[in-house]
């Protein structure tokens, strides 16, 4: 039954935006409840008041995105409220209700079909069964279901086969056909806040798809070819799943620019996502204890603009990460980081990708990656000749000296102090100390 809407509440709903869905909100509420169960576990009455308010501090921030889906359901459901109070029908006639739904539907399928339509769009309805008339319109080109109570997707659904997108987010759906393989037009596909464990290994067939939407599932594995077949994919959003890993496979599409694996339970990723050459955003946050690691090749992604790696349990950023010249934002927010030190993060992201450059092309750490370098340099050595270290120090006018190689012997005491003075404050500002190893016989 359709409502008779006051004329002043119908710009409400373009400011609300898309209504998040059952499964999202569920996902929503069942993450909001680990984040108090896992602050309740960390025995908080036993820390000191500052470790306290920081834990409490950084809980608060991660509730956040996930109390903007409660608070933007119940702005929808707060409207669903006020057109049953506009109304001049009442709305406890279920039965007629149902009869409205499917006289509407059928007359929108006649009507589509007549007119020979390529898009054809039946949303928030409640609609709990797609009619087999719907499948024999074989010159649609988008088909949108969305937001309904939709628990089956006929296996008819392959005879679209001009079908160029596909929507059928926020429904019931606990699988999807084979048949969908035969639609090998597709280019767009959202199937997002369903219940879906897998996706029908028949999907690889849909060789022109571009864009993939999975989010909000219960997805765990991936289809073994995926990579293989699907090489024009350039959007993929698989966020709140149950993923644990991606397939070798995942180095074969080559033309994927934005990947978006947050809130999941990925352990790890495979060595060929530094094949992804192409790609351009990289969400990895938010999958927790699972992500310790991140594989050298990481390194190999020259396009990245976009890294977040927030929310996981990585220790040691590979330094291959100091190559990725064209990166813009580095996100790491709450992960125990040792490499690089918390002073190089705390300076800039610029510090952290030169800190990484350094490790890699060195094989030892900088004292200041973004402000100054100490490196060793060996070279080989003569015999019957004594080895010298010595110091480079750059000319500096606020302390007063040009500048130039100083010798330093391992007794030279005050050497010793001067780098221990360097140390702790960083004497030499913005310059260069470097090292190399001289051959001489004379005393210092």
């Amino acid at each position: 039954m359709t409502h008779k809407v006051d004329p002043e509440l119908k710009p409400v709903l373009s400011l609300l935006g898309s209504r998040p869905g059952a499964q999202a909100v569920e996902a929503a509420k069942q993450a909001l409840a680990r984040i108090d169960s896992q602050i309740s576990a960390n025995g908080v009455g036993e820390l000191p008041m500052a470790k306290i308010e920081a834990l409490q501090e950084a809980a608060e921030k991660e509730k956040l995105p996930y109390l903007a889906v409660i608070q933007l359901e119940m702005l929808h459901q707060s409207y669903e409220d006020l057109l049953k109070k506009s109304s001049n029908t009442p709305s406890s006639l279920p039965n007629s209700e149902s009869i409205d739904l499917a006289v509407e539907l059928e007359k929108t399928i006649a009507s589509a079909s007549t007119e020979k339509l390529e898009h054809f769009e039946f949303c928030g309805k409640e609609l709990k069964n797609i009619p087999r008339s719907l499948m024999s319109i074989t010159c649609l080109s988008s088909l949108n279901l969305s937001n309904n109570q939709l628990e089956v997707v006929p296996s008819e659904i392959g005879d679209l086969v001009n079908l160029v997108a596909l929507n059928v987010h926020s429904n019931k759906l606990k699988s999807l056909p084979e048949s969908i393989g035969n639609l090998s037009k597709l280019k767009i596909l959202n199937v997002s806040g369903n219940l879906l464990k897998a996706l029908p290994e028949n999907l690889s067939s849909c060789s022109e798809l571009v864009e993939l939407n999975a989010n909000f599932n219960q997805l765990e594995t991936w289809m073994p070819v995926f990579g293989w077949k699907l090489v024009k994919l350039r959007k993929l959003e698989f966020q709140f799943n149950n993923l644990v890993g991606l397939p070798e496979s995942f180095g074969h599409l080559k033309e994927l620019k934005h990947l978006d694996l947050r809130n999941n339970h990925l352990r790890g990723l495979p060595l060929s996502i530094g094949s992804l050459s192409h790609l351009e955003t990289l969400d990895l946050s938010r999958n927790f204890s699972n992500l310790c690691t991140l594989p050298d090749t990481i390194g190999n992604l020259a396009s990245l603009l976009t890294l977040d790696l927030s929310f996981n349990q990585i220790r040691e950023l590979p330094p291959a990460l100091g190559k990725l010249k064209n990166l813009k934002n580095l996100m790491l927010d709450q992960n125990p980081l040792v490499v690089p030190p918390k002073r190089v993060i705390e300076h800039s992201q610029e510090a952290v990708l030169a800190y990484l450059l350094d490790l890699l092309e060195n094989g030892v750490e900088s004292k200041q990656s973004a402000v100054g370098q100490i490196r060793k340099k060996v070279s080989p050595r003569s015999p019957g000749r004594a080895s010298v270290a010595c110091l480079m120090i750059p000319g500096n006018p606020r302390h007063d000296h040009a500048g130039g190689w100083v010798p330093v012997r391992p007794g030279n005491t005050w050497m010793r102090s001067f780098l221990g003075q360097f140390m702790c404050g960083g004497l030499m500002g913005g310059n260069t100390l470097r090292w190399q190893e001289h051959h001489s016989d004379d005393d210092y």
